[in-house]
């Protein structure tokens, strides 16, 4: 990721660690599976609520993707996605981007699975 060039912007960030699942997903993979994934926010939440489709309980905190410097000036990037191949989850990307530049360090968790872990949903701000 070191070789990655950018303006620095927030969304230069969240670029750069959707590019690095890509690359992760696809190089550690002898057979990838390109599944469906996608970055949650709440307008689209809400619209796939809207329609009956959403398949856990009610959200009452944002997924919206999330930008900051932590105490140390590094570029923070938060988001959440929704993978529906295998089984139904919501997962946590955490990416901690060098000083300087686009190197970073990930971490990643599962919050939901299938809506079968209520106090998971309760712990993390879901409400039944």
């Amino acid at each position: 990721m070191r070789a990655i060039r950018g303006d620095e912007s927030p969304l230069s960030y969240l670029q750069a660690a959707v590019c690095y699942h890509e690359l992760h997903q696809y190089s550690y993979n002898k057979n990838p599976q390109w599944g469906p994934q996608r970055i949650l926010d709440d307008r689209y939440i809400e619209q796939v609520t809207q329609m009956g489709l959403w398949p856990f309980i009610t959200i009452i905190r944002s997924l919206d993707p999330i930008f900051f410097y932590d105490s140390l000036h590094h570029p923070v990037v938060i988001f959440y996605t929704y993978k529906s191949f295998g089984e139904e989850s919501l997962q946590k990307h955490i990416h901690r981007f060098d000083f300087e530049g686009y190197g970073m360090k990930m971490n990643e968790r599962s919050i939901a699975v299938n809506n079968k872990l209520p106090f998971l949903w309760n712990r993390l701000g879901f409400n039944e």
